[in-house]
């Protein structure tokens, strides 16, 4: 029974994240995409996470949200995705939820770390684990859409030594995501101990 509501309130919260994403006429397929790769890691990682639960559904709203700052501009979009999610009322989260979730959006792109950031060292320790472990996971799964033409619909990951590997089950050529992934998964390897390698 509780279950099935948490569920219920978990789509609701996701439904009004698409909403705000719908009003800035952001990218609902990339969203999609990067979402469900996020998910699928999250759920490898379970055991070691560590989070509270609903840290999943944070991670769902980032990944639907982290691009809305292009309505804005692309240049440093990320900055203009935090602003904005830190500005609108989103369904079922609280301020402190909505915080992480603009954090986890400032982040997701670019070379600069939350721990830089004296905004970020100022909150509480357990909310800075949860931004640095979702943040790592939302870069790799963004990194697995860079060309935001959703070829990873069919892939696996494994877990082998300290190596994480993703697998798509497609022949395409994926040189632009294995350039993504070389940029951005220094974070999610400081974070989890992890190389990632897409085969």
């Amino acid at each position: 029974q509780n279950e099935q509501l948490q569920k219920e309130f978990d789509s609701q919260i996701t439904a009004s994240a698409l909403n705000l994403l719908r009003k800035y006429h952001g990218d609902e397929k990339h969203a999609g995409c990067v979402r469900m790769i996020g998910s699928r890691i999250f759920d490898m990682l379970y055991d070691e996470l560590a989070l509270e639960d609903h840290a999943k559904i944070l991670l769902e709203t980032a990944a639907i949200l982290h691009d809305i700052g292009v309505f804005i501009r692309y240049d440093h979009h990320n900055l203009h995705s935090s602003y904005i999610i830190k500005n609108s009322e989103i369904f079922g989260l609280s301020k402190r939820e909505n915080t992480i979730i603009a954090e986890i959006a400032k982040y997701h792109r670019g070379n600069s770390v939350p721990q830089d950031d004296d905004s970020f060292l100022l909150l509480p320790r357990i909310d800075r684990m949860t931004i640095l472990k979702l943040t790592a996971i939302l870069r790799i799964a963004d990194a697995l859409d860079r060309g935001h033409i959703q070829t990873f619909s069919d892939f696996s990951i494994n877990i082998d030594q300290n190596v994480l590997y993703i697998k798509t089950k497609n022949s395409r050529n994926t040189i632009l995501e294995k350039i993504a992934i070389s940029e951005k998964s220094g974070m999610f390897e400081s974070v989890f101990g992890y190389k990632v390698v897409l085969l």
